[in-house]
């Protein structure tokens, strides 16, 4: 009978850490821990986890993967467009630029010796640019003025994630309350910025903004009461973690 390698060798052997992190967990318990649980305790969608590599041993199939980005693309017609507006943009002008004036530079050319054209390479990372760059913009324009109203508030801006910010305030639901009301002014502003998208003219200009959610606790991880549905030791567990911020009414 095969000898189990240790905790150390089967993280060692494992590049996925979303994999890693199940066999820890499983070597602590002493017992399997399902996907769709550890999903819950990440707090993402069971769907995400397999779009990381994670909670299916099932093998990769073509046809029904064309399936659905064909159904995906047919539902959303305006975004297949776009997608052809932008890498066509980028591979005949070799540049695109974002909202906020960020410009790119392409490079990524070959040539196609039986079509005897030049080919454009970078497609994903056209596709990227404009979202991904427009939100990091977003976000540095917001970050000072966060951490502004964090200290306002006798509290601190512990870090920023993407689209997040994370910040410690003192455990006083007026000034909690207060810290809310402002932020929402800072994070749901309206964007003139916004009024091309990648070349693009929004139908409504000077209205675009973006809803925020906030969550508070006293610790970081995703906050779970048990119910009657969860085993004796759930291993989600935490009523002191982040929940669903609820603004009282005036």
């Amino acid at each position: 009978m095969a000898k189990k390698p240790s905790l150390k060798t089967a993280l060692e052997r494992e590049p996925n850490p979303f994999r890693q992190l199940k066999i820890y967990l499983e070597h602590e318990l002493d017992k399997p821990v399902p996907w769709t649980r550890l999903a819950e305790l990440l707090g993402i969608s069971p769907s995400r986890m397999r779009r990381l590599g994670c909670g299916s041993e099932r093998p990769f199939n073509p046809i029904t993967a064309e399936r659905w980005r064909l159904a995906y693309f047919g539902k959303w017609k305006q975004l297949a467009r776009y997608q052809d507006f932008i890498v066509d943009l980028a591979s005949k002008r070799r540049v695109l630029t974002n909202p906020f004036g960020r410009v790119l530079r392409f490079y990524g050319f070959k040539w196609n010796k039986n079509k005897k054209t030049m080919e454009f390479t970078e497609r994903e990372e056209a596709l990227a640019f404009t979202p991904a760059s427009t939100v990091g913009d977003m976000v540095k324009w917001m970050l000072p003025r966060v951490n502004a109203t964090a200290t306002k508030y006798g509290g601190e801006l512990l870090t920023t994630t993407h689209d997040s910010f994370l910040s410690m305030l003192p455990d006083i639901p007026e000034v909690v309350a207060s810290y809310h009301a402002d932020m929402k002014v800072i994070l749901e502003r309206e964007w003139p910025e916004m009024d091309s998208m990648g070349g693009i003219t929004i139908a409504l200009p000077g209205k675009f903004r973006c809803r925020t959610d906030f969550t508070t606790g006293y610790n970081w991880r995703k906050g779970h009461i048990c119910t009657t549905d969860c085993k004796a030791d759930c291993v989600l567990v935490n009523p002191r973690g982040q929940f669903d911020y609820q603004e009282k009414a005036a």
